[in-house]
């Protein structure tokens, strides 16, 4: 019998403890661009020549904007939460466009290309009236001089170029510019660069081949990005990072690497608390906005075990959770209604033709599996935008297959389409693994 896997989460009252990327020219004053040394705050910036588009010029040196505020922008047209922010920089643009110059500034391996990104503009103007940001292209010399580890990131450069702040950027808005206009003596919260390939928090003069044990456990949104990142010494997995994510998130990771082959989903998770707004931000049941919700209710986990204790990782994890969370998470069976795919009788259909393995079916227009597992049809299945109830695999199935299914609208269409292959699905209950 095939073993699913639920959550559900009791609510007990214990507090929470934390442990605690044109060319790009420069003017020649003297220096080689390869030994570019980086700036920190209170450093002066050499005269940089951007090449820019957006812009009334191609170029611009850095000293055309003195007496102003320069905000350098670093981002990519690939990250989202960079261009996310265009809305918002480009209103203090324009609000504070005799004062402040925001330059965005696309460094070079960030692999956007000049035309990528003229294409990006374009696309962009079309939906955004009068867009006033411009951006440096190919940037290879201010990135230098600029070093980060995640975009976006935002370098706040003064009138006599002076590295004033380093941010990330929930500090760029109009009363933090306002107050570094008036030189009252602002100091901006610094932004963290991290290298992400080892702990977070450890103390990089601290082996982590030394430890007995390392963890940590912080509540309220933290200035990292939201990311889970392994840790491995010879390829054996003995530790983990997860920043800012919701407490279901972390005992759904914990939850989906103690059951072998179990796939956690919102059709999976059962809550067993009134207090389930403390798990996840509820739109209609919460009484604050998100962003104030994340400040209180994101978590930044980090694990580090002896190798020796690699294969007991995610039962620590589970075991903090409990211990430190306020609620309470244990495995055991049950039985439930699920969706049951079975073989209705033998189709000649099913059978691979051989070539690669390809999954196209969360390919909207596509939808077909060629020479892949049972298993990947199954998986699509269980997902909740398709089916109501887990899906458990009964058609014994052992070879690849070869499967369309054409575009549906309604579930029956969708049956219609898996039976024509000699499949069904059939709602039955089934013994379960589930966290509780």
């Amino acid at each position: 019998m095939k073993h699913l896997m639920w959550l559900m989460i009791l609510f007990i009252p214990v507090l929470l403890f934390a442990q605690e990327d044109g060319q790009l020219k420069i003017k020649d004053e003297g220096f080689n661009k390869h030994d570019i040394k980086p700036l920190k705050i209170g450093d002066k910036v050499p005269d940089i020549e951007f090449t820019l588009i957006n812009y009334p010029k191609s170029t611009a040196h850095l000293s055309d904007f003195k007496g102003k505020l320069v905000i350098l922008d670093f981002w990519a047209t690939w990250c989202k939460p960079c261009v996310k922010q265009f809305p918002k920089l480009d209103s203090l643009q324009k609000r504070f466009s005799q004062e402040v110059q925001i330059l965005l500034v696309n460094a070079k391996g960030t692999r956007d290309t000049y035309e990528k990104l003229t294409y990006f503009y374009e696309n962009y103007k079309a939906k955004v009236e009068n867009f006033a940001l411009p951006s440096a292209v190919a940037d290879t010399i201010a990135s230098a001089y600029f070093v980060f580890s995640e975009i976006p990131h935002y370098v706040w450069i003064d009138g006599d170029r002076i590295v004033r702040a380093i941010t990330s950027s929930g500090e760029v808005n109009a009363d933090n510019i306002k107050r570094m206009l008036t030189g009252d003596g602002i100091k901006l919260s610094s932004k963290k660069e991290l290298d992400y390939d080892e702990p977070i928090y450890l103390d990089k003069d601290v082996s982590i081949d030394a430890l007995t044990h390392y963890s940590i456990f912080l509540k309220g949104w933290q200035k990292l990005p939201k990311l889970t990142k392994l840790h491995k010494s010879d390829n054996v997995v003995r530790g983990l990072t997860m920043s800012n994510a919701t407490l279901l998130n972390l005992y759904t990771t914990a939850a989906r690497n103690l059951v072998d082959g179990s796939s956690i989903n919102s059709k999976r998770i059962f809550i067993n608390t009134e207090n389930d707004t403390a798990l996840l931000y509820n739109n209609e049941r919460s009484k604050i906005k998100a962003t104030e919700w994340n400040k209180e209710n994101l978590y930044t986990y980090e694990l580090i075990v002896p190798v020796a204790q690699a294969g007991n990782l995610y039962k620590y994890m589970l075991d903090d959770l409990n211990r430190y969370s306020g609620f309470d998470g244990r495995i055991e069976n049950r039985k439930i209604k699920c969706f049951v795919l079975v073989r209705t009788g033998k189709s000649e259909k099913l059978i691979s033709s051989g070539g690669q393995r390809e999954n196209k079916l969360y390919k909207k227009g596509e939808r077909f599996l060629k020479n892949a597992p049972i298993s990947d049809l199954v998986n699509f299945l269980d997902r909740p935008d398709i089916t109501n109830f887990p899906v458990v695999d009964e058609t014994l199935i052992a070879n690849p297959v070869d499967i369309q299914l054409p575009e549906w609208n309604t579930f029956p269409e969708l049956l219609k389409r898996l039976q024509a292959y000699g499949l069904d699905l059939k709602v039955e209950e089934r013994e379960i693994t589930v966290l509780v």
